[in-house]
């Protein structure tokens, strides 16, 4: 992808092409260097089970060997139904899911009923660039959730899980 960034910027600015190469160089070695980073510090916590409340992390859990066990929202946007919340908190109590992820202002009375009913922890993760002061830029801002996120599965001793129930 950010190859085909560069060729795209060196047709609109076919001098500063140099320019551009330079900085790709130098955000890749920075990509590389985090992930190494977070790999490292989220490896404890491999096969950890998560619910999240929106379907927006399965890159993110795949990429750090992390489970989604299930989803507050069924449809994006759509809150759940009494069934549906019923249903997860019984999953999560009989798969041992004690991480729920939600974005900054996520209904937080319905995470904080479902954190309640389960006790489960919270890990308010930041879906983008800028969403908060502290993710400035794309490194920043999986520093900032790797962090949020080990913090929390620290907290409630997530690891993976002796068996995975089905």
């Amino acid at each position: 992808m950010t190859a085909r960034i560069l060729d795209a910027l060196a047709t609109i600015r076919p001098a500063d092409r140099a320019v551009f190469e330079a900085n790709r160089a130098r955000f890749l070695a920075r990509l590389d260097a985090g992930l190494t980073r977070w790999r490292a510090r989220l490896a404890p916590f491999a096969g950890a089970r998560l619910v999240v409340v929106h379907d927006t992390w399965p890159y993110f859990a795949r990429r750090f060997g992390l489970a989604i066990a299930g989803a507050v929202e069924e449809t994006p946007g759509v809150p759940p139904s009494p069934a549906h919340l019923g249903r997860l908190i019984e999953r999560m109590r009989s798969a041992g899911v004690r991480t729920i992820v939600a974005e900054p202002g996520a209904a937080p009375a319905l995470v904080r009923r479902l954190a309640d009913a389960t006790g489960a922890r919270v890990a308010t993760l930041v879906p983008s660039v800028g969403a908060e002061p502290a993710a400035t830029d794309y490194i920043a801002l999986f520093d900032l959730n790797v962090e949020r996120l080990a913090g929390v599965l620290g907290a409630v001793g997530a690891g993976a899980p002796a068996s995975v129930p089905r």
